[in-house]
């Protein structure tokens, strides 16, 4: 939404015109968050997804994560391993937090459980790009990326 208006005040009045596209791009944007459902909403879905599994798929999350941080955890570049160490850390404590919280509370901030679970994810693959491109002799700027 804030990249829209803000082409909308960049523009001015004509943005609002039709035939730009703009209020088209505008109303899809509105009605995003109401077709897909809140973050709220969706942070619930992941909540009952681990409930009505059982807490299988937190448990395929972690090993999935875990897989991609070893050869990080193991890595001769000491940046890649302290990254990794801390990723793998706090995957930890968060299948702790999960595992020994009442599902009731957990429900309370199922936005920060959804969004450190995209997190750990979205580091874990970033760490996995850098030790590829560390096993291909390229450059390491994906661990740059992570600080």
């Amino acid at each position: 939404m804030g990249v829209i208006s803000e082409g909308l005040e960049a523009i001015g009045g004509q943005a609002l015109m039709e035939d730009t596209g703009i209020p088209g791009m505008l109303r899809d944007n509105q009605i995003f968050v109401i077709w897909e459902g809140t973050t709220n909403i969706l942070s619930l879905d992941v909540l009952r997804s681990v409930a009505k599994s059982n807490g299988e798929t937190l448990r395929a999350f972690s090993s999935h994560v875990k897989k991609r941080l070893s050869h990080a955890l193991v890595s001769n570049h000491e940046m890649l391993k302290h990254e990794a160490s801390k990723v793998n850390s706090a995957l930890d404590q968060l299948m702790q937090v999960a595992s020994s919280v009442d599902p009731s509370v957990l429900q309370v901030g199922a936005r920060d459980f959804a969004f450190s679970l995209a997190r750990i994810f979205i580091a874990s693959t970033l760490l996995e790009s850098a030790c590829d491109a560390q096993s291909s002799n390229h450059d390491l700027d994906v661990v740059t990326a992570l600080r």
